[in-house]
């Protein structure tokens, strides 16, 4: 009852000294693994939930009002196993679905599920329209897939952060992930960190992404299960690191990009540090209902991609199942130690609405090294695809060093 003592202090405090009703019910709720559930269940809007060091496993940490919730740091507040909300069989570390939350300063590690289910460290689920979310100074760590043999038709999927915005029209507005470690990630059909849907004016900027095997950071949208798509945003000075989808059972091929824009409009991704993925940066559209378009990637230094340093467009799909990319534009990118293949691996990317244009390619470096030195710039040499002005453009330099 000592938070509750709390809260009726504050109000007497309010009333003696004019404070007004915002500053009378904010109140700092300490929590241990045995009191969280229940201090969770009593807080207000504006509260503050501080999580003392410890682990709190499997337990509901379920964040349905505007509140911080707080851990004594990465490390010393450990959230593991997880839980099943209203009985679904996908398993959550934190669950988000209020405005306002912010969550910070603690580890979700150990979160798996096996069969065609999807396991998350933080879900933020918007099942209305939310606004003013942050999650920051987080590490999340071991969601994985842990089932027999994966097998055709399974669709498991793991996402470190994800948020989740459905398949009505909902939005998310004011979206931040910043100073955050994802890692050491078995994916399946999943990212690390994922904007899936309507999500707008959001930060991504900061984090770490390594030891995964797929996606680094994905914004997705287009889908039948996601009505919008993920638009005037920004991908920012983030590390992402040691991309590999080669072992992982869900996929044939290691295409995984450190960062991917897949079907979203109008989002800048710059100053980013890429390395040792298998795609550097993918901006595409998987989807015939949307198509990536105005989005800005800049500056970035893309290290030793695996297979191609970027890919636009996706794959050429003569049934026309997937969407296109153009109005884009790449400036000021590094791309330093050869991929197996070209720099570029062009797909859908023709211009095919009245006054749009192909991708603009300006004032970027490609580095050919050793028996790599012949690549060609891009491929397929045909095609469904408008590469723009990668080669025509005299400010794009290619360099080959022995």
């Amino acid at each position: 009852m000592k938070a509750i003592i709390v809260r009726h202090f504050w109000v007497l405090l309010a009333v003696l000294t004019g404070l007004g009703p915002s500053t009378a019910w904010a109140v700092d709720y300490p929590a241990d693994p045995t009191t969280v559930e229940w201090v969770l269940r009593e807080a207000h809007d504006g509260d503050r939930v501080l999580l003392a060091a410890g682990d709190y496993k499997g337990k509901q940490i379920w964040v349905r009002r505007a509140i911080t919730l707080e851990g004594a740091g990465r490390g010393q507040t450990t959230i593991t196993r997880g839980f099943h909300a209203d009985g679904s069989p996908d398993v959550t570390g934190i669950r988000v679905d209020s405005r306002g939350a912010t969550i910070r300063k603690l580890t979700v590690k150990d979160i798996t599920n096996v069969g065609n289910f999807a396991y998350f460290g933080i879900l933020v689920d918007v099942t209305t329209p939310l606004t003013d979310i942050t999650i920051e100074d987080v590490e999340v760590a071991g969601v994985r897939w842990s089932g027999p043999a994966w097998t055709t038709g399974m669709t498991g999927n793991g996402i470190g952060v994800k948020v989740r915005a459905g398949a009505s029209p909902r939005s998310l507005d004011r979206l931040k992930i910043s100073g955050n470690h994802v890692h050491d990630c078995q994916l399946g059909n999943g990212e690390a960190i994922s904007l899936g849907g309507e999500v707008t004016n959001f930060a991504v900027e900061g984090n770490v992404v390594d030891h995964v095997d797929n996606i680094g950071i994905d914004a997705v949208g287009g889908y039948w299960w996601f009505a919008g798509v993920p638009a005037r945003g920004a991908i920012r000075r983030n590390k992402v690191r040691f991309v590999d989808a080669t072992n992982n059972p869900a996929y044939t091929l290691a295409t995984a990009p450190g960062i991917y824009i897949d079907g979203g409009r109008e989002i800048t991704v710059e100053d980013n540090d890429i390395a040792e993925c298998n795609v550097g940066v993918s901006v595409s559209s998987e989807n015939v209902r949307t198509n990536a378009r105005f989005n800005r990637v800049l500056n970035n230094r893309i290290r030793r991609p695996g297979r191609f340093g970027f890919n636009v467009g996706g794959q050429n799909t003569p049934d026309g199942t997937k969407g296109f990319a153009f109005d884009n534009v790449f400036e000021g990118n590094r791309v330093e130690g050869s991929p197996s293949e070209a720099m570029v691996l062009f797909g859908r990317t023709r211009p095919w609405v009245v006054g749009s244009k192909a991708n603009d390619w300006s004032r970027n470096t490609f580095t050919w090294e050793g028996t790599r030195k012949g690549k060609p710039w891009w491929t397929p040499p045909e095609g469904d695809v408008e590469i723009g002005d990668i080669e025509t453009d005299t400010t794009n330099v290619r360099v080959e060093v022995p």
